[in-house]
């Protein structure tokens, strides 16, 4: 068709959405990749990020090996109890000394479901 402009459309590296991009464009890295939005551009970078560790859970337990109370984490498992650290909670469930008179130790996801 005479006089019809034939845009052309880009799709974000990021999000993925379809633009329209402009001549004063300025959402572009040093690859040359256009970018929708400065969102977009902004956490572009993100993917490279390492992903967060998930918490090893703790679990209080009894002389005799039974679990009193399950914990999400070491630090959650300090907070609950009087004047302890994160760090000796670490040590107690690594080593199956006692800290403080308890008794820590890691848990699986299946002895939780138990």
């Amino acid at each position: 068709m005479p006089g019809k402009k034939n845009f052309v459309t880009r799709f974000c590296p990021m999000c993925g959405k379809e633009f329209y991009p402009t001549p004063e464009h300025v959402y572009t890295d040093s690859r040359k990749r256009m970018y929708c939005s400065w969102t977009c551009f902004n956490h572009r970078d993100d993917h490279k990020v390492k992903p967060i560790k998930k918490h090893k859970h703790v679990a209080l337990i009894d002389e005799k090996g039974n679990i009193i109370q399950i914990f999400i984490s070491a630090k959650s498992a300090a907070d609950h109890a009087v004047d302890a650290y994160e760090s000796s909670i670490y040590e107690a469930c690594r080593t199956g000394q006692p800290y403080k008179g308890r008794r820590y130790r890691y848990i699986t996801e299946s002895e939780m479901e138990e």
